[in-house]
């Protein structure tokens, strides 16, 4: 869903780009889509390589890359557990945890929360969805563990943001 919000936002910033350097006013429709396409692509296919650049090369990434693949799919499910992440990965619970910080620069736990607030202040920007839905369909039973997690990661409270 990120991904998705991303890609039409960056989609909007090239089309935008692109209007305000007089391409678009010279060009069709499909000229201007195909040209916001490659320009789009050419990002995403930066963004890959700087990630593969970065994380390829140590074995220890691999040992939990596949964790890290299934955290980023599953992170708005609630009961989140660093052990089975680690179970997953064929090491300890600790092992996986020291990996895991190495890399990413957090505990398994604060990126948890890393992706949920940051998937929170793309759907709060949204009047059409409430505090409430959207703490609950990020993984939050409480709305104000929600609110309180939200205000302590950007310091505003979600009904500010």
């Amino acid at each position: 869903m990120l991904t998705l919000i991303c890609s039409i936002l960056a989609a909007g910033a090239v089309y935008g780009a692109l209007w305000h350097s007089g391409f678009a006013a010279k060009h069709d429709v499909w000229s201007i889509v195909i040209a916001a396409t490659v320009i789009l692509a050419g990002q995403i296919i930066s963004m890959l390589i700087r990630h593969e650049e970065r994380y390829s090369n140590t074995a220890s990434y691999e040992k939990i890359s596949d964790a890290v693949l299934y955290l980023h799919a599953h992170y708005t499910d609630a009961g989140f557990k660093t052990k089975e992440l680690a179970k997953m990965s064929g090491i300890s619970p600790r092992y996986f945890e020291m990996l895991f910080f190495n890399h990413v620069k957090m505990s398994p736990k604060e990126y948890v929360l890393h992706l949920k607030i940051t998937l929170a202040k793309e759907l709060l920007l949204n009047e059409k969805n409430t505090i409430t839905g959207v703490a609950l369909q990020l993984g939050f039973n409480d709305i104000y563990h929600f609110s309180r997690i939200f205000k302590k990661k950007t310091g505003y409270t979600p009904t500010q943001y």
